[in-house]
């Protein structure tokens, strides 16, 4: 809910265009043999990227599209930019129009929807077993598709048009490309003294057990050289010696395949700034707090049933709730251990007799964006006056991150920040030419953990990370034990945003009828293993299913440029669109999205005073949003 939001609105308005090539009329197909002949209608189709887009048609072409197999063969017409919603909109309204399949981003998809509500073709009844089967689909994560799912007609209960979970299926998903945290590896390891590990949370038991060492699971931490133990097994395994921000001589891991949390990614950014010469410079930036607010089930905006309309859930001080057990809520499965959506949290608390030791209580939405603004205010000026546990605990910025969302690329290669939340593919198509290069590799983006016995300590009045085999902290995470006596970590969950351009193949409504088999028969294949282990290389996106990103030939491509894939296929695991895509147009954020980023965001207006003075302001524009989504 940052510097996109702005961009939402100028596109809602029909003046952001992304396109570098003028809209073209319907293209003629050509004709080969007895095959069927599908247009294409690509986007985004940079240099760096031309290559695989030709790759993939022309493999498709030779292979299983032949006469014995598909008896489809797939023409391409490429856009070097985004398609404008404007044009979409006009393509999609013409009689008939031979672009067969179309790429439509999860920027416009909801726009184009309300425009033209049948504009796409429901893709469910094409989806029958064999495409499953060759699209792999029980590997394509739930949420990639649920962005894709949207109705024709207005619900008759609510008057809105219904979006995500159970809807109708408009697009199968091209990729991802999610947020993910990328770090300078050579600030981290020569200048904060760093052990950089890259071992996943689930493997960590059978590395720990083969490396006879005791690693603990946490994106960051410090390890104790004073402890006789731990110096054992640290020395054994190379690990170097550091001194931490407090004075003490300790063995600092970070660990590039766990998120750091809440507590551990702002002291690591307060180290660096603590480093000598680097007066005036910060340890973290990010537009977007995506990470933290879905962590624990929520965002800026939430479904309020009582009202029956989105409200601004900024100022919702009910706590989030994670299921210490299976359990349906509101008519949604939850497993152990996962975090309820906003919604379905609204409805515990309002029913709490029905749900008596099934959850325990995470931050609430306030509590949350305190925190992520925090980063950005200076350390003496005022976030709220409302904090802390008391709830009346005036609460200052952190002051670790810069306070803007600009230029964040410049600050990140020019070493003003060694630390900076991106897009996946921005490695290749944004610094594979920065002199900085060779030292980027990326790290999940920040999950809330909850350690035993809280994970900092104050001293005159400084915050430092406790350190792991001193005054008995052990860097285990804390847990609560559910009616069944077993122990449930205390983890939010772990979302990322898909970048806005991310894009889904689609059947325009308004081509030929006879084709829509053929363009399917297509779409199934690029989007699905074949067609994706062509797309994945060289860093652009992350393939569609689960277990072809976390695969060997993924994770060690020689032409990925960066180290650590893990990272990315992970994210991709449960990625969503962001703010920009949940409704039709951006206008809800007309009036208030600037005070938010700018006077509350730089610590000049605290959180209090925005919420009691927007919160009416952007419900009002919030009733006029024709849409109701489930992720």
């Amino acid at each position: 809910m940052m510097k996109h939001f702005r961009a939402a609105a100028l596109l809602a308005a029909g003046v952001l265009t992304a396109s570098a090539v003028g809209f073209a009329a319907c293209q003629p197909q050509g004709q080969h043999g007895n095959r069927t002949s599908v247009t294409f209608y690509a986007n985004y189709i940079s240099s760096e990227v031309s290559a695989l887009y030709n790759e993939m048609i022309d493999t498709y072409n030779r292979t299983q599209g032949a006469e014995d197999k598909d008896n489809v063969w797939v023409n391409k017409y490429v856009s070097t930019g985004e398609i404008s919603t404007s044009n979409l909109i006009s393509m999609f309204n013409q009689r008939q129009c031979n672009y067969n399949i179309v790429a439509v981003s999860n920027m416009q998809f909801k726009s184009l929807m309300v425009s033209l509500p049948n504009a796409l073709v429901k893709l469910d009844d094409y989806l029958d077993d064999t495409a499953k089967e060759r699209l792999d689909y029980d590997q394509i994560p739930e949420t990639s598709v649920n962005m894709w799912r949207m109705n024709s007609t207005k619900d008759a209960e609510d008057g809105k048009y219904h979006a995500g979970i159970g809807t109708d299926l408009k697009g199968i998903p091209f990729g991802n490309n999610p947020q993910v945290l990328l770090y300078n590896e050579q600030i981290f390891s020569e200048d904060l003294g760093m052990n950089i590990i890259s071992v996943a949370e689930e493997d960590l038991d059978a590395y720990n057990t083969a490396n006879d060492t005791q690693l603990m699971p946490h994106g960051y931490a410090e390890y104790s050289a004073d402890n006789t133990e731990i110096k054992a097994w640290a020395d054994a395994a190379g690990l170097k010696t550091a001194k931490n921000r407090a004075g003490d001589t300790v063995y600092k891991v970070f660990n590039n395949r766990i998120a750091m949390n809440w507590e551990e990614i702002r002291n690591v950014a307060r180290d660096y700034m603590a480093l000598e010469g680097n007066a005036g410079r910060y340890g973290y930036m990010s537009s977007w707090w995506f990470s933290y607010g879905w962590s624990v089930g929520g965002d800026c905006v939430g479904w309020d049933d009582e009202e029956g309309q989105y409200v601004l859930s900024l100022g919702d001080k009910d706590p989030n709730l994670l299921a210490l057990e299976d359990v349906t809520v509101n008519g949604r499965a939850y497993k152990q251990g996962e975090v309820l959506v906003y919604e379905d949290m609204k409805y515990v608390h309002a029913h709490e007799s029905e749900f008596e030791g099934k959850f325990t209580e995470l931050p609430s939405m306030f509590d949350t964006f305190v925190e992520f603004n925090r980063l950005g205010v200076p350390t003496d000026k005022v976030v709220t006056n409302e904090g802390g546990e008391s709830g009346n605990e005036t609460l200052k910025g952190y002051g670790v991150a810069k306070n803007t969302v600009d230029n964040h690329a410049t600050e990140f290669t020019s070493g003003n920040s060694p630390m900076v939340v991106d897009y996946y593919s921005t490695v290749l198509l944004t610094y594979q030419n920065s002199s900085i290069r060779q030292y980027i590799d990326i790290a999940p983006t920040t999950q809330y953990r909850e350690y035993e016995g809280g994970s900092v300590y104050e001293e005159n009045g400084t915050e430092y990370l406790k350190v792991i085999g001193e005054d008995g902290y052990t860097g285990e995470l804390e847990t609560v034990k559910n009616s069944k006596g077993e122990d449930v970590p205390v983890t939010g969950m772990m979302y990322a945003a898909e970048e806005p351009n991310s894009s889904a193949l689609c059947i325009p409504a308004n081509s030929d009828p006879e084709k829509y088999e053929a363009a399917f028969k297509f779409i199934s294949w690029a989007a699905g293993p074949e067609g994706q282990a062509i797309m994945m290389r060289e860093g652009w996106r992350v393939p569609n299913q689960t277990n072809l990103g976390m695969s060997d030939g993924f994770q060690n491509t020689e032409d990925n440029p960066v180290g650590n894939v893990y990272a990315a296929s992970l994210a991709s695991m449960h990625t969503y669109m962001g703010d920009w895509s949940y409704f039709e147009n951006g206008t809800w954020i007309d009036g208030w999205s600037e005070p938010l980023n700018g006077e509350v965001r730089r610590g000049e207006k605290t959180l209090d005073y925005f919420i009691d003075t927007y919160t009416n302001m952007a419900n009002t524009a919030l009733n006029v949003m024709t849409i109701r989504f489930r992720r």
